[in-house]
């Protein structure tokens, strides 16, 4: 934008390059910076906001300077350095300006303070156990990383993931190539936290199976003393006729009726257990748990079913403008309205912001649906007047023996955000 609100020939005569665009483009970062012209015939060093510089500044001996010297480059980032006279770590993109012609007249430039992209990552990360890093690969050196001192064991490859069991030794790191810079955005997760999740897993699933084997085996034991007790009943009562009837019977139904109850109390605790694993805390309706569970069921039934992904629209921003406490809100309100017109057994929270509806109705009576799903989200009001919640959807229907079905509702899910949002769209 900057680039081409520039007026070339009134630069090419020494006219200044600061115009209302530079404040408006000022404004909307939140971060310190700053935004520069090098004009090169002159030597001059414009910016806003304005900074002076010092004695001694030599822009020939900055590094942004050899961009002028690189004919085939037009535009890249440069750094990170240190900026002139501070100790401030910063990256600034730099775009060559040429004349008409052909000749460079100048450079523009736009800081990026590296603490900026510090915060990022932290951000990104949030609370979650990891690094978060950022790698200049043509100059092999680390611009950003959270937690740096996991990182000291990688050797700079990807781990593979699917080896069997390497991520309990070495952990996972997973890379990613930018497209518009030579950076790569990675992510390391070290063993500690697969060794955590693996006892967490197991202690569901062991303890849960151990118990139940527990208590078969004392029911076993319990039916032999049982038997044995009718044994020495049947032998008291042939050598003993007519004497003292009902005693042991008495005896031995009340040894029965303990044990049952007892055991009821453990399939009840134990269905409570199971039951809090597939609800999400927050909203009350089911969790990704279920989600995963219930879609295995339904096609292992060869039940057809149609899938709905449903996203909450700008949600980052409301929690930026209105605080995480509002977003919750927000939230547990949307899962009332999905449990209300889409059913309770069949919403699902996948998400920080993402729900799910898995529907086994016909694409009209869909259709409807969702329309009084939407009808009641624009109708909501809140606390915050300014504050406007809606939904983007998509449909994806047919979900018997179809493996692609959650990545088709996805794509249909990415067309209504792209037609504007709060709409839905079906897969194609």
């Amino acid at each position: 934008m900057l680039g081409n609100s520039l007026d070339k020939e009134l630069l090419a005569s020494g006219g200044s390059a600061i115009t209302s665009s530079w404040r408006a483009a000022h404004r909307i970062k939140m971060d310190e910076h700053f935004l520069y012209f090098y004009h090169l015939g002159s030597g001059r060093l414009e910016s806003y906001p304005q900074w002076v510089p010092p004695l001694g500044f030599e822009p020939e001996q900055r590094p942004w300077f050899g961009l002028l010297e690189d004919e085939g480059k037009q535009q890249g980032w440069v750094g990170p350095y240190t900026q002139y006279g501070t100790d401030r770590r910063v990256l600034t993109l730099v775009r060559r300006i040429d004349a008409p012609d052909g000749h460079p007249i100048g450079l523009l430039m736009a800081d990026l303070p590296l603490d900026g992209v510090q915060q990022s990552l932290e951000r990104a990360l949030g609370s979650q156990v990891g690094s978060l890093y950022l790698t200049d690969t043509r100059r092999n050196r680390m611009i950003a990383a959270v937690h740096p001192e996991w990182l000291q064991n990688l050797t700079g490859q990807e781990i593979d993931c699917e080896e069997t069991l390497s991520w309990l030794y070495h952990g996972v790191a997973l890379t990613h190539r930018l497209p518009y810079v030579d950076w790569e955005l990675g992510i390391y997760l070290p063993p500690h936290l697969f060794r955590q999740v693996l006892i967490e897993v197991l202690a569901l699933v062991l303890l849960p199976a151990l118990l139940l084997l527990l208590v078969v085996g004392l029911g076993l034991r319990s039916l032999l003393r049982i038997f044995k007790m009718e044994i020495g009943l049947v032998q008291e009562r042939l050598c003993s006729l007519g004497e003292r009837r009902g005693e042991h019977a008495h005896r031995e139904n009340w040894f029965v009726s303990k044990s049952l109850g007892t055991l009821e109390q453990l399939e009840i605790s134990y269905q409570e257990h199971k039951r809090a694993l597939r609800i999400d805390a927050l909203t009350g309706i089911f969790n990704r748990r279920a989600f995963d569970e219930d879609r295995f069921k339904l096609a292992k039934r060869n039940e057809p079913f149609t899938m709905v992904l449903i996203d909450v629209d700008h949600f980052k921003q409301i929690n930026d403008s209105f605080g995480h406490q509002f977003g919750d809100m927000v939230l547990r309100r949307i899962g009332d309205a999905l449990e209300r017109k889409l059913g309770f057994p069949h919403v699902y929270r996948i998400g920080g912001d993402e729900f799910a509806a898995l529907l086994l109705s016909g694409r009209q009576q869909i259709e409807e649906q969702l329309a009084k799903l939407q009808q009641e989200i624009q109708a909501q009001r809140w606390r915050e007047g300014e504050c406007r919640v809606s939904l983007s959807m998509g449909v994806a229907m047919n979900g018997l023996g179809d493996s692609q079905q959650f990545e088709r509702a996805d794509e249909a899910l990415y067309r209504s955000k792209a037609a504007g949002r709060d709409c839905w769209h079906f897969a194609e």
